[in-house]
């Protein structure tokens, strides 16, 4: 068994985005759509593994917090 992916939950999406990618050295595996938001999966290029970006705003009608 194999982690694929870390659902990190971020206060500003594109920052983190362009922290991994810019500072860190990865890349973009992957956007969609949930609503009016993007949900980015970013990792290394030679890697399965990646972080999936979730905007926190996103998971504030949640009704489990």
């Amino acid at each position: 068994m194999q982690v694929g992916y870390v659902v990190l939950y971020v206060r500003e999406p594109e920052l983190c985005r362009a922290f991994w990618v810019d500072q860190v050295g990865m890349i973009e595996k992957g956007r969609q759509k949930a609503g009016a938001f993007d949900v980015v999966k970013v990792g290394f290029a030679d890697q399965a593994f990646s972080l999936e970006l979730v905007p926190l705003d996103l998971m504030k009608d949640n009704p489990d917090g």
